[in-house]
């Protein structure tokens, strides 16, 4: 293993690490994707399948960049690694202060949840937002996810909604094809 990959993993403790993602996790991202749905009280939500995941993420047009946190399942003889937690994160770009990172996703399974797997996951997105020059990083969040709220808030994330006024709006993909077929003007 060159010295950027070990620098590139973030040891959290003796058994998770940090981590880029690679095609063979997308079937447990997708895994994990369905349990944030679950949580976030949206269990119908997903329609990606785990290829799709694949071909977006490692693909020839790459959509996204992941990390995730990985743990060895020390109770057996040889040890499976299990991916426990993952940041989908992309470049977007802001015309008022150039380029941005968007954290789309950050969940972690619940047994490892409030050890810092989060935060780490929170950290590894924020520091490939610096080292892709990055003015700003944004992200949504439910208003009544109070531990994940608490956790940006500590790292110094603030609600945009409050603080600015700035809402976030929607197009789901039947309605985009609308707008994008009509050709009338209001």
């Amino acid at each position: 293993m060159h010295c950027t990959q070990v620098a590139a993993q973030l040891v959290l403790n003796m058994s998770v690490i940090i981590r880029d993602a690679v095609r063979e996790d997308c079937v447990a991202i997708h895994g994990l994707i369905k349990e944030l749905a679950q949580f976030e009280k949206f269990p119908d939500g997903v329609k990606t399948t785990h290829e799709e995941l694949a071909n977006h993420g490692f693909g020839p047009h790459v959509f996204f960049k992941c990390k995730v946190a990985e743990t060895a399942e020390s109770k057996q003889v040889e040890p499976q690694k299990k991916v426990v937690g993952y940041a989908l994160y992309y470049l977007t770009y802001s015309t008022w202060e150039g380029p941005s990172m968007f954290l789309e996703d950050l969940y972690v399974t619940p047994a490892y949840r409030g050890k810092g797997t989060g935060a780490a996951l929170f950290r590894a997105v924020a520091k490939a937002a610096v080292q892709d020059k990055c003015a700003r990083m944004m992200w949504c969040v439910l208003d009544w996810n109070k531990p994940a709220i608490n956790m940006y808030r500590k790292f110094g994330g603030y609600d945009i909604t409050e603080e600015e006024k700035w809402h976030m709006y929607r197009m789901n993909r039947d309605i985009l094809q609308q707008v994008a077929d009509d050709q009338s003007v209001f």
